[in-house]
Parts: C-alpha cells; structure tokens; sequence
C-alpha cells in the first residue's frame, strides 16, 4: 500500500490510498472469519467498498457499466449465501451437519459468484498506477474471501453425477484459463486469466475434498501474482525474485504449496488429471515467460 503511494498523482492519491486500506481491513476480516454470518456481512462490505471507489476514483462511464454487471453477480452470491444461512439451521431441509448432497452444490454455486470469476474481469482503467496498486486488491480479495469460505465449509458429499459434471467444467475453465494466461500479451492483461485458472483449481480441491491443497492453491495465486502484479517486483525486474518463487510455485515437499498434488490427482485415476497437471505446468511457464519479459511503459513511471 505505501509504496503503491509513491506512483500516484498528487490529486487522486488520498482518494486511492483510503480506498485501499479500506478494502484491505474488510477483506482481510473476511478472510479470517470463522463463521458464515461474517462473511455474509463482509461480502456486503467489499461490494459497498469497491462501488464506492470506483465510483470516486474511476470517471468513465463505460467502466461503471462493467462494474455494476461484476457486482450484480456477486449481488446473487450473496442472496444464495443468505438462503445457505438459512437452509444449514439444525433441522432444516439442508441440515449441513448431515451432510446433505445438495449442499457442496449450493456452495459451488456461491464460490462461483462471489469469487468474481464470472463474468470474466473488465479492466475498470487502462491506467497501469491503478491496476498494479488498488486494482490488484480489488482483484485478489473476493476471491481470497472466497477461499476462506471453502475451507470454512469443509469437505461435502456429491453424488457421481455431480461430482463427473462439475469437475469436466470446472478443468475445462482451468484449461481454457492457463492457455489464456500463457499466451496473454502482458501479465495485467492476462491476470483475469490467473485468476480464474486459480479459482477453478480451488473449486477442485474443494470438490476432492482436499482442503490443504485448497490453502496451497491460495499461497501459489498470491505469491505468484505478487511477483508479477505489485508495483515493486515489477520495478526491481520480476525475474530476479524467480529462484524464490519456483519452489512454491512447483509445489517441492515441505512447502506450503506441497499439498497441492492432492487437488492435482486426488485419490484416483482420472482422465482430468492429465488435462489439470497440464494446466498447471501452462500457469508456471506463463510465469516464467512474463517475469523475463521486460515491460516497457513501467519503466516511464515516474515517482512524485
């Protein structure tokens, strides 16, 4: 946040710097809720929060257009997430504590919406002082929130016919996202790819039931995304910080990411594994090919 301030213009850095700290103390009390009826009252926050900035900070009105589309669907995952509260009271039709099979169901759903996934992240500025600061936590933090939520829920039960038809779309979205990611002109044009590859991948272990590998999910999207995304990496050259973040990023034994083979391959033999290590190697080597890539317009920004 306070180096992000030394890239801002003089008229529109109070502004920023608010919002910023603003959403990073409601994310990360979302983050570390401990129960549903927190991250219900948080989710409201965040939106509250970031409509608010980008109303402020963001002056064209196209780009409200594309934000209110994003927020409605967030909007719908929060309706779905006040009838989850509802539903998983003892006793109820959906008694979560009973391990009903229409329950991993209706989280998927809400992880979907809320992860802000779909649709597909707009660019709200061209400008990279924006994107690279307050637009990376406008990014990372729903769906940060969202993985705290998973993990929250715990393993669920899912019967053969949803389980084989969540898990061919959710890998077809981690293919179609790490193919996007690779192949993306720039690392900022390709982060909503990044995050949706991310996102898919936590729906699988959420799916598997692999909750580890769900926490080295999250650390590979944010340590990865830091080095690329963040004003300072970009600035000192990502490719220097390239040796510190390999290990994490290809899941060596006695990381925190170790645990991601498990949502990779689970516990058995199936066809979409092959397709998930195969876009999980995509990811890495995007990683690889943007962190070597020298970045041309960041090189004029200037400090004030």
């Amino acid at each position: 946040i306070f180096y992000e301030a030394r890239y801002l213009d003089s008229g529109s850095h109070v502004n920023i710097l608010t919002g910023t700290m603003m959403l990073t103390a409601v994310g990360l009390l979302s983050i570390l809720s401990a129960n549903g009826l927190t991250f219900l009252l948080t989710w409201v926050l965040i939106d509250i929060a970031e409509f608010l900035i980008l109303v402020g900070i963001i002056k064209e009105t196209a780009k409200h257009r594309i934000s209110i589309i994003s927020l409605l669907a967030r909007f719908f995952g929060i309706i779905l997430m006040m009838s989850y509260l509802i539903l998983r009271t003892p006793g109820s039709v959906l008694d979560v504590e009973k391990g009903n099979l229409s329950t991993g169901v209706l989280i998927i759903f809400i992880a979907l919406l809320r992860m802000g996934i779909i649709p597909l992240h707009i660019p709200y500025s061209e400008e990279p002082k924006i994107r690279r600061g307050i637009g990376s936590i406008l990014r990372f933090l729903p769906i940060l929130s969202v993985f705290s939520f998973l993990i929250f829920c715990g393993p669920q039960l899912f019967t053969k016919i949803q389980y084989g038809s969540t898990l061919t779309i959710v890998t077809t979205g981690v293919l179609f996202g790490a193919l996007s990611w690779f192949f993306s002109r720039s690392e900022l044009g390709g982060r909503p790819y990044w995050v949706f590859s991310f996102g898919c991948l936590a729906l699988i272990a959420f799916l598997r039931g692999s909750m580890d590998a769900l926490v080295g999910i999250s650390i590979m999207m944010v340590v990865g995304g830091s080095v690329l995304f963040l004003f300072l990496p970009r600035k000192q050259k990502a490719g220097v910080l390239l040796p510190l973040i390999l290990p994490v990023m290809f899941a060596i034994p006695f990381t925190p990411t170790a645990a991601i083979p498990l949502a990779i391959w689970g516990d058995r033999a199936e066809v979409a594994n092959f397709f998930l290590l195969l876009s999980l190697t995509l990811l890495i080597g995007g990683v690889i090919r943007h962190s070597s890539r020298i970045e041309g317009k960041q090189k004029k920004l200037e400090d004030w």
